[in-house]
């Protein structure tokens, strides 16, 4: 399965992590890789916060855990209170040390991992 824009946004923040480039642009390519993810896979144009109903559909759809669904969305809206906070101010985000930014990192990508296993059809739960 391949999202080439999700990719590169996500490829883009590994890139400035790498480089030791701690800037507000590197927090804005993980939320845009996931919300460029979030959008393919449920087929509509939303951001990421009103992505709840459309996303708990597609949970459902694939059988899901209730409990799984709705902690994979507890943390989405975290997620997203977060990158609100730290990528819209410059200021704040200028502030993040490398620990921090490699958490947001490693979040992202499993909130990624997780849908691209489940869009996988070798993977269909039961």
């Amino acid at each position: 399965i391949s999202y080439p824009k999700v990719q590169k946004s996500f490829k883009s923040a590994l890139e400035k992590y790498h480089n030791k480039i701690y800037q507000r642009n590197l927090i804005d390519d993980l939320r845009l890789s996931l919300e460029l993810l979030f959008k393919e896979i449920l087929n509509n144009n939303k951001g990421l916060e009103n992505q709840e109903k459309a996303l708990g559909e597609y949970l459902k759809e694939k059988n899901v855990p209730k409990q799984l669904k709705n902690m994979y969305w507890k943390l989405i809206d975290y997620y997203a209170k977060y990158q609100n906070s730290y990528a819209k101010h410059e200021n704040k985000a200028d502030s993040m040390d490398s620990s921090e930014i490699e958490f947001v990192i490693y979040l992202t990508g499993t909130f990624i991992r997780f849908l691209l296993t489940l869009e996988d059809s070798k993977n269909e739960r039961k």
